[in-house]
């Protein structure tokens, strides 16, 4: 009879043992699952996982993935250093072509077309054409490097959206009107509607910058929009809404998230063009999000690509 009390009183203290074990170890695994995601999130951080309660085969466990995170952190920083220098190298490289590229341009104007015989002057408009696409690229790859890079701060201030919407639709003014001549015969035409408000929109932004966005915004359904082009401009709540709409033909909702990749051009014909680099998208998201704001795209129904910019609403300090 003694023995099977002292038999069950040892048995009760070992479950009473095992289970407080059990509650450790479950509550040091939630502990290390939690610091996992911090690192995982903050992966610059030389952080490792420990574990509270010791055990053997968990410990040689966070050891492994320690290792991983070691190597993991290691391959992010080879990749940001690469990067880096991947971004100084075309900024390098865009600076050093600029130059001989704007004296190249001013010199061919100020060439007398008057003495050159027509065959001349046509091939001297081939090379000026060659001269300004290139010349348009170097930018391309300048805006790119300044895009990217974390130095650079824009000089924001105050700006009317609406007006800056409306002055930069009336450059291209020109180009929509060739758009529409040159729609296809029985066909609808091209349709372009702008839907501004009449009163100020206001918005905290670089105004370099914020033309740079509009412009390869604008660019880009130029060039690919075949009938129809719609620039609405809304005030939300505490935001700003710009939509871009035009008619695209074959993308699909797997072909959005490439569009802000550098250098991805869908059209394999396009990127055989001399201004067609897979840049302008990628710009005007880095640029929007350097002014506080998002970029984003989607397709609202089959052969309808959708651009929507987001600013905060401007608040006077």
């Amino acid at each position: 009879m003694v023995y099977l009390i002292i038999f069950g009183v040892g048995a009760a203290v070992l479950a009473a043992y095992l289970a407080v074990r059990l509650w450790l170890l479950r509550r040091s695994l939630g502990h290390a699952e939690r610091e996992l995601r911090e690192i995982t999130g903050q992966i610059g951080e030389n952080r490792i996982l420990r574990i509270e309660t010791p055990e053997p085969k968990l410990e040689a466990l966070l050891a492994a993935v320690n290792d991983a995170l070691k190597q993991l952190r290691a391959e992010r920083i080879s990749y940001d250093r690469r990067e880096k220098e991947f971004q100084r190298q075309i900024e390098n490289i865009s600076h050093d072509l600029r130059t001989p590229l704007t004296a190249i341009l001013g010199y061919l104007k100020l060439m007398d077309l008057e003495s050159l015989s027509e065959e001349e002057r046509e091939d001297l408009q081939i090379v000026c054409r060659k001269a300004e696409s290139m010349r348009r690229l170097v930018s391309q790859f300048y805006d790119y490097s300044r895009a990217v890079s974390p130095d650079y701060v824009p000089q924001q201030q105050r700006v009317d959206l609406s007006r800056y919407v409306r002055e930069t639709m009336l450059e291209y003014y020109a180009d929509i009107e060739v758009k529409e001549r040159a729609a296809l015969p029985g066909a609808s035409g091209f349709r372009f509607e702008c839907e501004l408000p009449d009163a100020p929109v206001l918005i905290q932004a670089d105004e370099a910058v914020l033309h740079r966005v509009l412009d390869n915004l604008v660019q880009n359904a130029l060039r690919y929009g075949t009938s129809f082009f719609r620039v609405c401009l809304s005030q939300e709540k505490d935001s700003v809404c710009l939509v871009f709409e035009n008619d695209v033909q074959g993308m699909k909702a797997e072909d959005l998230e490439p569009l802000f990749q550098r250098f991805y051009v869908k059209d394999a014909a396009r990127s055989r063009s001399a201004d067609a680099t897979g840049l302008g998208l990628a710009i005007a998201q880095s640029f929007t999000e350097k002014l506080g704001g998002t970029l984003t795209a989607e397709l609202p129904q089959e052969g309808i690509l959708r651009f929507t910019v987001r600013f905060p609403e401007y608040c006077a300090d």
